[in-house]
């Protein structure tokens, strides 16, 4: 009998290969440093659940990933923590399997002069299910980093999040989206604000596939990596119709998470609407700190 955690590395072995085929990852990046790339794993019960993960002492997080091994389950909400000294996300378990937690983290000096935005959505209609888009913006001359969205209950990230259908660094804002109903919750959009100073040459990659013309719930992966000498420091993935660069409620993620590489980004999810696409966004430099 295989055991849960034997279990969760078949499963995101499994649906983070397959987003990772659908890019060539170069030589690696003469960059002088390195993340430090931590996990949490936990079994999913057929329920909410959700789970962090700490950087080393004397680091913070750059940047927050998620990856669930039941695959007729789906990501809800996460993001670097508020602190940056870690990150959080939930999942909806359905048969079970694990969730796993992902930071990348790097020396505090690096991330000297770091400040949060947020956004913080109510919406006290009971048993209203909304489709919300929601944007925290980092002030001027900084750019963001470490973003996402959790629902809150009495102050603390709730495990019952919101169904994710996108999370992106857009320069100085960060964009979450999450279907939810929250009633006396509220969903908090966050992000972390870099000094644009403390980083060198910035470079965007984005990189979409379609998923098919169905209604069925069907998989799709893609992936992303910087150029040769660039590495990650921001990333997301969001469903939209095809043509539309929106966020729309058009599937569920099942990993999206930065490489270990520290130079590429991998998205799986499912759709479940014809004319729809799946798209990562990888932010890159060639320089931290």
């Amino acid at each position: 009998m295989k055991t849960w955690k034997t279990k969760l590395a078949l499963g995101l072995a499994a649906i983070v290969s397959a987003g990772l085929m659908a890019t060539a990852l170069p030589a690696a990046a003469a960059i002088d440093f390195s993340y430090s790339h931590v996990t949490n794993s936990a079994p999913i019960t057929r329920t909410y659940n959700g789970g962090y993960v700490d950087c080393p002492a004397g680091k913070l997080a750059v940047s927050s990933g998620s990856a669930t091994s039941d695959l007729r389950g789906a990501l809800l909400s996460g993001s670097v923590t508020t602190a940056g000294t870690g990150a959080f996300a939930s999942a909806l378990g359905v048969d079970g399997g694990s969730l796993e937690v992902r930071a990348a983290c790097v020396d505090a000096a690096r991330l000297r002069g770091s400040t949060t935005a947020s956004f913080n959505r109510r919406d006290s209609r009971m048993n209203h299910w909304g489709q919300y888009v929601d944007r925290a913006t980092c002030a001027e001359g900084t750019v963001a980093y470490g973003g996402g969205g959790n629902v809150v209950t009495n102050g603390a990230y709730d495990p019952a999040g919101a169904y994710t259908f996108g999370t992106r660094p857009e320069g100085r804002s960060w964009v979450y989206a999450g279907s939810v109903a929250l009633g006396s919750r509220s969903l908090l959009t966050e992000a972390h604000c870099l000094p644009r100073t403390r980083l060198g040459t910035i470079v965007t990659v984005n990189r979409s596939v379609r998923g098919p013309n169905s209604t069925s719930r069907s998989r799709v992966s893609v992936g992303a990596s910087c150029p040769d000498g660039y590495v990650a420091f921001a990333g997301g993935a969001w469903f939209a119709t095809i043509g539309s660069d929106t966020p729309v409620w058009h599937g569920y993620l099942l990993a999206n998470m930065m490489t270990t590489n520290d130079r590429g980004w991998v998205a799986v999810g499912d759709t479940f609407s014809p004319n729809t696409q799946l798209t990562v966004r990888l932010r890159c430099t060639d320089r931290l700190g």
